[in-house]
């Protein structure tokens, strides 16, 4: 209360105005299997609205299967996440199995691109091509 120019009490309201604070989301990222994920793995706090790009890297001998709860897909490279709410992310790395692929040739030609042993990975689509020697035709 106080006293005007003309001697009246007069009241006084006091406002506050207050700049809205921004909702804070967590985004928790877990990785089942060997690999890493950028943010790393943990809880991480964004404010509502953040976009968030999100990538995978398999450790050696495994690699990056799918993303799993509220980010789907199988591209490990910059996914991304609006913070519109709590996000729980999983990052799935399966392990690399590794086959050996032995390729014999009997006569005379060669067989592209593999001849001799070697290494593949699982489920690796293999085409081979057998090529006769100059006079030669392939059997079987």
């Amino acid at each position: 209360m106080f006293l005007n120019r003309l001697g009246f009490l007069v009241t006084a309201l006091a406002v506050m105005l207050l700049a809205p604070v921004a909702a804070a989301e967590t985004l928790t990222i877990t990785v089942v299997g060997q690999g890493t994920t950028s943010p790393g793995e943990g809880a991480h706090t964004y404010d509502n609205g953040a976009t968030v790009f999100l990538s995978a890297t398999a450790n050696h001998g495994w690699r990056f299967d799918r993303w799993e709860g509220d980010l789907t897909g199988t591209n490990p490279f910059l996914q991304q996440i609006v913070m519109d709410s709590d996000k729980n992310v999983t990052a799935v790395f399966v392990e690399t199995v590794m086959y050996t692929l032995t390729v014999n040739v009997v006569g005379d030609g060669s067989v592209q691109p593999y001849q001799g042993t070697t290494s593949l990975v699982g489920g690796t689509l293999v085409t081979l091509d057998a090529v006769p020697a100059a006079g030669a035709a392939f059997d079987r």
